[in-house]
């Protein structure tokens, strides 16, 4: 139980400090066991405007590290998606991802707890940056 609370607390640490904007080593080490998946620097090239976008919007239901386990996902179902699932990941493409964000769950067949972002229309920089932090959660797969 204690390494795996090790482990996310460093998955967490890591996916926080990326949010914020700061740099972390590429292969942070997980207390001697093996280096955690994911690029640095395909983090911290993510844009600040969708990366704040993401913590006000997207964060209370899909979490900090993209889990779905955000505090306004617990009374939710079904569960907000799970951005860390590489299956999934390997399933979407980019433009459903884009279109889920601007129109909602509903207009791509998923949940109607998914909001619409049409705020977003023609904030191509943000639109793009938020589809680039949801793949890099994906590079954090259990």
């Amino acid at each position: 139980m204690a390494h795996r609370y090790l482990i996310s607390m460093t998955l967490l640490a890591g996916t926080v400090a990326a949010l914020g904007g700061v740099e972390r080593p590429a292969s942070a080490q997980i207390s001697g066991t093996r280096e955690m998946p994911g690029d640095a620097g395909q983090l911290t090239a993510i844009p600040r405007s969708a990366v704040q976008y993401y913590k006000d919007k997207c964060l209370v239901c899909h979490g900090v590290t993209g889990e779905g386990d955000g505090e306004g996902s617990k009374e939710l179902d079904p569960k907000p998606r799970s951005f860390r699932d590489r299956e999934w990941q390997r399933s979407v493409t980019d433009d459903k991802i884009r279109n889920a964000t601007l129109k909602g769950g509903p207009a791509v067949g998923l949940s109607e707890a998914m909001p619409a972002y049409p705020d977003l229309e023609g904030q191509d920089e943000k639109l793009e940056g938020l589809v680039a932090l949801i793949r890099a959660f994906g590079t954090l797969a259990k």
